[in-house]
């Protein structure tokens, strides 16, 4: 976008409109009251709850199979990628978010666990004994940057101490 300098020294934007014209959009005093830029609630529907409708909703979800069932993707058992990102990992905080996704599966999968049939249930648990057996393969290696860390600390300040 071009910015051009006039004589007066104010600077003109191209498709700018000055204080003293009439913008594109009509002002919202100028529109209707059952306009929403005027009035927000305007052509929303007001929504009542009454014991009747209240009691038969209650009735209806009773009504319903209480048997809720929930489905997993077959991609939410699989582990192996996670070993992947964990063995790649080379830094702390890579480790830490393969940790973070880790326990968010191991949550997801009790879930699954809990509200599903007896297959996905053991499919459940198996992939959430796995995904804890990665949890702590990378607290080990959290621990193993750390020490690494700490070494490179120890060698710099050995070797100041060896200069003067």
């Amino acid at each position: 976008m071009d910015i051009h300098v006039d004589k007066t020294g104010y600077s003109a934007v191209p498709g700018f409109t000055g204080p003293d014209t009439k913008t594109q959009e009509p002002d919202q005093t100028d529109a209707p009251v059952s306009d929403p830029r005027r009035n927000p609630d305007a052509g929303r529907d007001k929504i009542c709850f009454t014991a009747e409708s209240l009691e038969s909703d209650a009735a209806d979800y009773e009504a319903q199979d209480s048997g809720f069932r929930i489905t997993v993707s077959c991609s939410s058992y699989s582990t192996a990628g996670g070993y992947a990102r964990l063995a790649g990992a080379f830094t702390k905080g890579q480790v830490q978010t393969v940790l973070g996704e880790t326990h968010r599966n191991i949550a997801s999968l009790r879930m699954a666990a809990s509200l599903g049939d007896s297959r996905q249930r053991e499919k459940a648990q198996a992939s959430i004994a796995s995904l804890q057996s990665l949890i702590r393969r990378g607290k080990r290696k959290m621990k193993k940057l750390d020490e690494e860390n700490r070494l490179k600390i120890r060698k710099k300040r050995a070797e100041r101490h060896r200069k003067p």
